[in-house]
Parts: C-alpha cells; structure tokens; sequence
C-alpha cells in the first residue's frame, strides 16, 4: 500500500473547515466529519534537521483505489499553516 501526501485537497479542505494552525487535532475532526471514507489519524509530525522534534498532530487518511493499485491519500488540513 502507498501513501501520497495530497497537497492539493489538504488545502481545499482546509479552506472548507477554516483550518487554524494551532489545532490541527480539531482541523482533522472536522475534515474527517466532511469527508466520505476518511480515517481520523493521530501521530507524530517531524520536521528536518538536528535534534529532531517530533509533535503530536493528526491527518485524515482516504483509500483511492484505481487501476493501477491501491493508494492510501493523506490529507492533512493544517498543511497551510506549517512553516
């Protein structure tokens, strides 16, 4: 199974809930209300560089089967608003 980040729809359901930056828990609440098939996820966000710090956050996730397989897309509302 592969997983695709959709910048695209994170941003226009981000636009759609009113995504806030600081609470990427409740942006992912509501993502997942909003959309068909989503799975609400909870884990750890990490960005570049040393020492690593990992933060707790959360995404929605929505299989997208096709033709060529199956993939797993991950939709993540606060997207916009990490620097």
């Amino acid at each position: 199974m592969n997983k695709l980040l959709d910048e695209t729809l994170s941003i226009k359901i981000a636009e759609h809930i009113n995504s806030r930056a600081s609470t990427p828990f409740d942006n992912a609440y509501k993502a997942a209300l909003s959309t068909e098939g989503a799975r609400y996820i909870q884990g750890f966000l990490a960005f570049p560089g040393k020492p690593y710090k990992p933060i707790e956050h959360s995404w929605i996730e929505v299989d997208d089967i096709s033709d060529n397989g199956s993939l797993v897309r991950i939709i993540d509302p606060t997207l916009p608003h990490l620097n």
